[in-house]
Protein backbone atom coordinates (compact mmCIF):
# COMPACT_ATOMS: atom_id res chain seq x y z
CA UNK A 1 0.00 0.00 0.00
CA UNK A 2 3.14 2.48 1.13
CA UNK A 3 4.87 1.04 -1.83
CA UNK A 4 1.57 2.49 -4.38
CA UNK A 5 0.89 5.75 -2.33
CA UNK A 6 4.64 6.39 -3.36
CA UNK A 7 4.12 5.86 -6.97
CA UNK A 8 1.60 9.13 -6.74
CA UNK A 9 3.38 11.52 -4.80
CA UNK A 10 5.95 12.18 -8.33
CA UNK A 11 2.77 13.14 -10.31
CA UNK A 12 0.79 14.56 -7.43
CA UNK A 13 3.89 17.28 -6.66
CA UNK A 14 4.15 18.31 -10.53
CA UNK A 15 0.59 18.71 -10.33
CA UNK A 16 1.35 21.10 -7.43
CA UNK A 17 3.72 23.30 -8.53
CA UNK A 18 1.73 23.52 -12.12
CA UNK A 19 -1.21 24.73 -9.62
CA UNK A 20 0.94 26.97 -7.97
CA UNK A 21 2.49 28.41 -10.75
CA UNK A 22 -1.05 29.31 -12.53
CA UNK A 23 -1.76 30.79 -9.28
CA UNK A 24 1.16 32.79 -9.26
CA UNK A 25 0.44 34.00 -12.29
CA UNK A 26 -3.02 35.02 -11.39
CA UNK A 27 -2.05 37.19 -8.99
CA UNK A 28 1.12 38.64 -10.44
CA UNK A 29 -0.85 39.52 -13.78
CA UNK A 30 -4.64 38.82 -14.53
CA UNK A 31 -5.78 39.90 -11.29
CA UNK A 32 -4.46 43.44 -11.57
CA UNK A 33 -5.85 43.36 -15.50
CA UNK A 34 -8.91 42.53 -13.86
CA UNK A 35 -9.32 44.16 -11.20
CA UNK A 36 -7.52 47.36 -13.47
CA UNK A 37 -11.04 46.90 -15.82
CA UNK A 38 -13.73 46.57 -13.43
CA UNK A 39 -12.61 49.63 -11.87
CA UNK A 40 -12.91 51.46 -15.43
CA UNK A 41 -16.22 49.52 -15.79
CA UNK A 42 -17.67 51.05 -12.38
CA UNK A 43 -16.12 54.26 -13.61
CA UNK A 44 -18.03 54.19 -16.82
CA UNK A 45 -21.46 53.13 -15.19
CA UNK A 46 -20.98 55.89 -12.43
CA UNK A 47 -20.23 58.60 -15.40
CA UNK A 48 -23.71 57.26 -17.16
CA UNK A 49 -25.72 56.90 -14.34
CA UNK A 50 -24.57 61.03 -13.38
CA UNK A 51 -25.86 61.50 -16.78
CA UNK A 52 -29.11 60.27 -16.72
CA UNK A 53 -29.57 62.37 -13.08
CA UNK A 54 -29.42 65.88 -14.90
CA UNK A 55 -32.49 64.45 -17.04
CA UNK A 56 -34.41 63.02 -14.18
CA UNK A 57 -36.68 65.20 -11.95
CA UNK A 58 -36.17 65.38 -8.46
CA UNK A 59 -39.05 63.78 -6.98
CA UNK A 60 -38.68 59.73 -7.58
CA UNK A 61 -42.57 59.43 -7.80
CA UNK A 62 -42.20 61.42 -10.45
CA UNK A 63 -40.29 58.88 -12.37
CA UNK A 64 -42.94 56.43 -13.19
CA UNK A 65 -45.22 57.41 -15.65
CA UNK A 66 -49.29 57.34 -15.02
CA UNK A 67 -51.69 57.64 -17.50
CA UNK A 68 -52.56 61.26 -16.45
CA UNK A 69 -48.64 62.20 -17.19
CA UNK A 70 -49.11 60.37 -20.62
CA UNK A 71 -52.25 62.47 -21.30
CA UNK A 72 -50.96 65.49 -20.43
CA UNK A 73 -48.08 65.12 -22.19
CA UNK A 74 -50.24 64.24 -25.27
CA UNK A 75 -52.36 67.06 -24.53
CA UNK A 76 -49.57 69.41 -24.26
CA UNK A 77 -47.55 68.58 -27.61
CA UNK A 78 -51.16 68.79 -29.28
CA UNK A 79 -51.37 72.20 -28.17
CA UNK A 80 -47.85 72.79 -29.24
CA UNK A 81 -48.77 71.57 -33.17
CA UNK A 82 -51.63 73.46 -32.95
CA UNK A 83 -49.86 76.70 -32.15
CA UNK A 84 -46.91 76.34 -34.74
CA UNK A 85 -49.51 75.66 -37.48
CA UNK A 86 -50.99 78.68 -36.73
CA UNK A 87 -47.84 80.61 -36.79
CA UNK A 88 -46.95 79.03 -39.79
CA UNK A 89 -50.35 80.08 -41.56
CA UNK A 90 -49.97 83.92 -40.60
CA UNK A 91 -46.17 83.87 -41.73
CA UNK A 92 -46.14 81.57 -44.40
CA UNK A 93 -50.12 80.84 -45.42
CA UNK A 94 -50.32 78.11 -47.54
CA UNK A 95 -51.59 79.28 -50.73
CA UNK A 96 -51.21 78.91 -54.73
CA UNK A 97 -50.27 82.00 -56.31
CA UNK A 98 -50.84 79.94 -59.43
CA UNK A 99 -54.45 79.33 -60.70
CA UNK A 100 -55.13 75.95 -60.94
CA UNK A 101 -54.63 74.10 -64.68
CA UNK A 102 -52.40 77.19 -65.41
CA UNK A 103 -49.85 75.65 -68.74
CA UNK A 104 -47.41 78.12 -69.23
CA UNK A 105 -46.29 78.89 -66.06
CA UNK A 106 -43.57 81.28 -67.21
CA UNK A 107 -46.10 83.63 -69.25
CA UNK A 108 -48.10 83.52 -66.59
CA UNK A 109 -45.41 85.28 -64.57
CA UNK A 110 -45.05 87.99 -67.35
CA UNK A 111 -48.70 88.92 -67.28
CA UNK A 112 -48.90 89.70 -63.51
CA UNK A 113 -45.68 91.18 -63.51
CA UNK A 114 -46.88 93.66 -66.08
CA UNK A 115 -50.12 94.08 -64.56
CA UNK A 116 -48.96 94.85 -61.22
CA UNK A 117 -46.40 97.36 -62.43
CA UNK A 118 -49.22 98.84 -64.15
CA UNK A 119 -51.68 99.19 -61.52
CA UNK A 120 -49.15 100.79 -59.56
CA UNK A 121 -47.93 103.23 -61.76
CA UNK A 122 -52.05 104.43 -62.24
CA UNK A 123 -51.80 104.75 -58.60
CA UNK A 124 -48.67 106.75 -58.00
CA UNK A 125 -49.82 108.81 -60.64
CA UNK A 126 -53.56 109.59 -59.11
CA UNK A 127 -51.71 110.19 -56.07
CA UNK A 128 -48.96 112.51 -57.66
CA UNK A 129 -45.92 110.39 -56.14
CA UNK A 130 -42.87 109.41 -58.59
CA UNK A 131 -41.92 105.21 -58.27
CA UNK A 132 -39.40 103.26 -59.85
CA UNK A 133 -40.41 102.27 -63.42
CA UNK A 134 -39.33 98.55 -61.99
CA UNK A 135 -39.23 96.62 -59.49
CA UNK A 136 -36.02 94.23 -59.61
CA UNK A 137 -37.65 91.55 -61.83
CA UNK A 138 -36.27 89.95 -64.65
CA UNK A 139 -38.28 89.59 -67.73
CA UNK A 140 -36.48 86.40 -68.57
CA UNK A 141 -39.23 83.80 -68.36
CA UNK A 142 -39.23 81.26 -65.44
CA UNK A 143 -40.20 77.59 -66.55
CA UNK A 144 -40.68 75.35 -63.63
CA UNK A 145 -43.72 75.89 -61.52
CA UNK A 146 -41.40 76.33 -57.84
CA UNK A 147 -39.40 79.61 -59.44
CA UNK A 148 -42.66 80.54 -60.55
CA UNK A 149 -44.50 80.44 -56.97
CA UNK A 150 -41.65 82.04 -55.49
CA UNK A 151 -41.59 85.17 -57.92
CA UNK A 152 -45.06 85.12 -57.49
CA UNK A 153 -45.28 85.37 -53.33
CA UNK A 154 -42.60 87.99 -54.08
CA UNK A 155 -44.49 90.74 -56.62
CA UNK A 156 -47.20 90.23 -54.25
CA UNK A 157 -45.40 91.35 -51.06
CA UNK A 158 -44.06 94.63 -53.43
CA UNK A 159 -47.43 95.06 -54.41
CA UNK A 160 -48.85 95.34 -50.99
CA UNK A 161 -46.05 97.26 -49.74
CA UNK A 162 -46.27 99.76 -52.82
CA UNK A 163 -49.65 100.25 -52.44
CA UNK A 164 -49.57 100.60 -48.59
CA UNK A 165 -46.77 103.36 -48.58
CA UNK A 166 -48.94 105.56 -51.19
CA UNK A 167 -51.70 105.34 -49.27
CA UNK A 168 -49.94 106.52 -46.48
CA UNK A 169 -48.86 109.29 -47.89
CA UNK A 170 -45.02 109.18 -48.64
CA UNK A 171 -43.48 111.72 -50.84
CA UNK A 172 -41.04 109.92 -53.04
CA UNK A 173 -40.33 106.07 -53.18
CA UNK A 174 -37.35 105.96 -55.19
CA UNK A 175 -36.18 102.40 -54.69
CA UNK A 176 -38.50 99.24 -54.36
CA UNK A 177 -36.84 96.31 -55.57
CA UNK A 178 -37.01 92.24 -55.09
CA UNK A 179 -33.94 90.83 -54.17
CA UNK A 180 -34.52 87.15 -55.05
CA UNK A 181 -34.90 84.30 -52.71
CA UNK A 182 -32.07 83.20 -50.16
CA UNK A 183 -32.21 79.28 -48.83
CA UNK A 184 -31.47 78.79 -45.03
CA UNK A 185 -30.23 75.25 -44.48
CA UNK A 186 -28.87 73.10 -41.91
CA UNK A 187 -24.59 73.61 -41.81
CA UNK A 188 -24.37 69.90 -41.35
CA UNK A 189 -27.20 68.14 -42.96
CA UNK A 190 -28.08 70.43 -46.04
CA UNK A 191 -31.44 70.23 -44.78
CA UNK A 192 -33.61 73.44 -46.07
CA UNK A 193 -35.27 75.14 -43.15
CA UNK A 194 -36.49 78.14 -44.86
CA UNK A 195 -36.49 80.82 -47.97
CA UNK A 196 -36.16 84.19 -47.19
CA UNK A 197 -37.34 86.94 -49.98
CA UNK A 198 -35.98 89.97 -49.21
CA UNK A 199 -36.84 93.34 -50.48
CA UNK A 200 -34.67 96.58 -50.49
CA UNK A 201 -37.07 99.72 -50.24
CA UNK A 202 -35.95 103.41 -50.07
CA UNK A 203 -38.31 106.66 -49.86
CA UNK A 204 -38.81 109.89 -48.54
CA UNK A 205 -41.75 110.19 -46.10
CA UNK A 206 -42.40 112.28 -42.22
CA UNK A 207 -42.01 110.77 -39.15
CA UNK A 208 -45.98 110.24 -39.04
CA UNK A 209 -45.91 108.29 -42.16
CA UNK A 210 -42.52 105.76 -41.24
CA UNK A 211 -44.73 105.50 -37.66
CA UNK A 212 -48.26 104.34 -39.48
CA UNK A 213 -46.23 102.19 -42.58
CA UNK A 214 -44.05 99.89 -39.80
CA UNK A 215 -47.39 99.93 -37.73
CA UNK A 216 -49.53 98.21 -40.36
CA UNK A 217 -46.79 95.66 -42.27
CA UNK A 218 -46.93 94.14 -38.67
CA UNK A 219 -49.96 92.50 -39.45
CA UNK A 220 -49.44 91.42 -43.08
CA UNK A 221 -49.98 88.19 -43.70
CA UNK A 222 -48.04 86.40 -45.45
CA UNK A 223 -45.60 88.14 -43.05
CA UNK A 224 -42.83 91.00 -43.57
CA UNK A 225 -39.94 91.42 -41.31
CA UNK A 226 -38.18 94.29 -41.22
CA UNK A 227 -33.99 93.12 -41.19
CA UNK A 228 -32.68 96.62 -41.50
CA UNK A 229 -33.75 100.32 -41.35
CA UNK A 230 -31.43 103.72 -41.58
CA UNK A 231 -33.30 106.92 -41.00
CA UNK A 232 -31.85 109.85 -42.26
CA UNK A 233 -33.10 113.69 -41.81
CA UNK A 234 -33.93 115.03 -45.46
CA UNK A 235 -35.07 118.63 -46.21
CA UNK A 236 -37.63 120.16 -44.13
CA UNK A 237 -39.47 117.83 -41.80
CA UNK A 238 -39.15 114.69 -44.45
CA UNK A 239 -37.22 111.67 -43.86
CA UNK A 240 -35.11 109.60 -45.90
CA UNK A 241 -35.72 105.86 -45.26
CA UNK A 242 -33.72 103.18 -46.16
CA UNK A 243 -34.98 99.41 -45.59
CA UNK A 244 -34.65 95.84 -45.94
CA UNK A 245 -38.07 93.96 -45.53
CA UNK A 246 -38.43 89.77 -46.13
CA UNK A 247 -40.79 87.41 -46.07
CA UNK A 248 -40.55 83.61 -45.28
CA UNK A 249 -41.31 80.78 -47.05
CA UNK A 250 -41.21 77.76 -44.50
CA UNK A 251 -40.30 74.31 -45.59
Amino acid sequence: MAANLSGYKGPIRQISIILFIILAFYLALVRPLVKQGLHILQSQIDEAVLRLERYMPEKKAALLPTKGNIQALKASQAQSEQNYQELKNFIDPDKSYLPEGTQEVGLYFIEQLHITTKRLKRQASSLKIKIPSNFGFSEKMPQDTHSVELLLKELDAVDRVASLLMKQGVEEISLIKSLGSLEQRDQKTQKLFYQELPMQLSFLCHSSTLLKFLYQIKDFSPALIVKDIIVKRAEGMSLQVEMVLTGLVVS
